[in-house]
């Protein structure tokens, strides 16, 4: 995930709010985000690849039979 794309995301899970595309006025969110990656996290903080502010936003979990970690973050939306 691009820098840029991490901010973004970073900005809306701790505000709990979104522009969307096109949209003059931000809205309230409440989601529950579920990511994957087979990637090494560690390696790619060690790089500036990925935030670390981000990183520890994550509660890893455990996908049966796979070589991919998913991590989870809860916002919720409200209209």
């Amino acid at each position: 995930m691009k820098p840029a794309l991490q901010s973004k995301l970073l900005t809306a899970i701790e505000h709990k709010r979104i522009r969307s595309v096109g949209a003059s006025t931000e809205r309230k969110v409440d989601a529950h985000i579920i990511s994957a990656t087979n990637r090494d996290l560690e390696s790619a903080l060690a790089n500036g690849e990925f935030r670390d502010d981000l990183h520890r936003m994550r509660q890893p979990g455990v996908v049966p039979q796979s070589t991919s970690q998913f991590y989870t973050t809860r916002i919720t939306a409200h209209d």
